[in-house]
């Protein structure tokens, strides 16, 4: 449930989870209004989706469904509140709500949200039925009073009592005739009142269209007020960063873990840090290799930040891969740049070749751009559904295993052992077609992402807060890092993510 304050100009969202579209019921909304609304029939408006909607006759604390229409596809949905009484008109400023992809977008099996006119029509009709029903209890009372003054009999002081709990009833009985013709004239009167519902909201439109250019105006200059304040701060945090630098603090520092979708930053890092450094994690399920493309970013701690990945990031090949947690792809904030260290080949589309070393069968292949040497027993840095990497000397290497760029074959190369294909090269290879390996390359291809990152897409983190990575709503497992940026002079240095 979203809680929201309203203040006498402003509108607040004190509390809730971020909002999923094409949920099959609207998230409730509770209005919070403070003392200064009292007397004011308090309206909300809501606008998203290229859709709007009311919601009338607000009351204090309690739970409202939100138009639903507002929040069927990700996007911004803002909501805002006026209010009318006799001696004229209130309104707010204008909030934001996120809503994010769910994976299920399009309309909810409900009926439309009622149109603010029919909200205030029911309202009416509501009063006019209550009017209706007190005149109808109150005959009644006034019978029952008749039937206990003629049981009374000649008892003079019950007597006494009758007539005058019968003159009560009288009274009562004039009261409810009166508020029986008054509801008659209330509901006969509906449809001139439709006519003076049509003007109110013609007029509140027209409040709205000035609140609207005052509020734009206001946002101008809050824009103007928030640069400045972002400017104060960039140079604070270019302070404080220098002089950690001077007093020689480590400027690059991994959160807390890299097998978990929620990681906490150090406690000892810099007031002023940013998340610099998104990887990418793949894993096989079921047999198919799956790779978390994190869509969304969330800093928490005594300060909220979300940072939404954009398409033509999401869109890179490669991007969202990594076959272990010390060898993935990466977007590195900081520097702007897509930094791919993950080659993938079809096991079917290259030359296969079949070798026994010291009694150890095992098939081999040359990869493009894959690492050559890093040691006598190779490497461990790939992914390949069926098959587990390992560190191994191809005359040790297991069935059911492969190692990369191990001592004893070409450069360039993979070494695999599968025994149940006997060493039939050619089988083996038609077998292998579209199952993909993924290997570590030798030297990492940088692409640049300035035209698509600003510099104010770092995602500020504090010491001790959470950092949640989501894949379409879902939490998923990357390698992350937090970093410290320095600038200095005329372009400045940066520090570089740790490894």
């Amino acid at each position: 449930m979203l809680i929201i304050r309203v203040s006498p100009t402003r509108v607040h969202v004190e509390s809730g989870s971020p909002l999923p579209s094409g949920s099959t019921a609207a998230p409730e909304v509770t209005f919070r209004l403070d003392d200064s609304w009292a007397g004011y029939a308090v309206t909300a408006v809501f606008e998203g989706n290229d859709q709007t909607r009311y919601l009338t006759n607000l009351a204090d604390g309690v739970a409202y469904a939100m138009p639903w229409e507002c929040v069927t596809e990700a996007g911004v949905v803002t909501v805002r509140v006026f209010g009318v009484n006799e001696s004229g008109r209130a309104t707010t400023l204008p909030a934001t709500l996120q809503v994010f992809d769910s994976g299920l977008p399009g309309a909810m099996p409900a009926p439309p949200t009622p149109t603010a006119y029919e909200q205030y029509v029911n309202a009416v009709q509501a009063n006019a039925d209550r009017a209706e029903v007190a005149a109808a209890s109150a005959e009644s009372d006034a019978a029952t009073a008749a039937e206990a003054a003629q049981a009374i009999g000649d008892i003079p002081a019950m007597r006494q009592q009758a007539a005058a709990l019968l003159a009560e009833a009288g009274d009562a009985a004039t009261a409810a005739a009166e508020a029986a013709e008054s509801a008659t004239q209330t509901a006969a009167d509906i449809a001139a009142l439709t006519g003076q519902a049509g003007d109110l909201l013609d007029e509140a439109e027209e409040v709205l269209t000035q609140a609207e250019e005052a509020a734009a105006a206001v946002a101008q200059a809050d824009a103007r007020i928030r640069a400045l304040e972002g400017l104060t701060r960039k140079q604070d945090k270019q302070l404080v960063n220098l002089f950690a630098l001077h007093t020689g603090h480590e400027l690059s520092a991994l959160t807390d873990s890299t097998v978990a979708a929620q990681k906490t930053v150090p406690a000892d890092v810099l007031p002023y840090a940013t998340l610099s450094v998104i990887g990418g994690q793949s894993a096989v399920v079921d047999g198919a290799i799956i790779h978390r493309k994190v869509n969304v970013v969330l800093s928490q701690g005594d300060s909220y930040d979300i940072f939404t990945v954009p398409n033509a990031i999401l869109a890179l090949e490669g991007y969202g891969v990594g076959v272990n947690a010390a060898c993935y792809n990466a977007v590195d904030l900081a520097r702007r740049r897509f930094i791919r260290r993950i080659g993938a080949v079809d096991m079917g589309q290259i030359r296969w070749q079949y070798e026994t070393v010291y009694a150890t069968p095992f098939f081999w292949a040359t990869l493009p751009g894959a690492i050559s040497k890093v040691g006598d027993q190779g490497s461990d840095n790939g992914l390949c559904a069926g098959y587990t990497a390992t560190r191994s000397y191809p005359s040790a290497i297991q069935d059911g295993t492969f190692t990369l760029a191990c001592n004893g074959i070409a450069r360039h190369a993979v070494a695999l052992r599968d025994d149940s294909f006997q060493g039939d090269a050619a089988a083996f290879k038609a077998a292998m077609s579209g199952r993909i390996l993924y290997y570590e390359l030798e030297e990492a291809v940088e692409t640049d992402l300035s035209g698509i990152l600003s510099t104010d897409d770092l995602i500020g983190v504090e010491p001790d807060g959470i950092i949640y990575f989501y894949d379409n709503n879902v939490g998923v497992t990357v390698p992350s890092t937090v970093i410290y940026t320095v600038r200095g002079g005329a372009g400045g240095t940066g520090s570089s993510p740790s490894a």
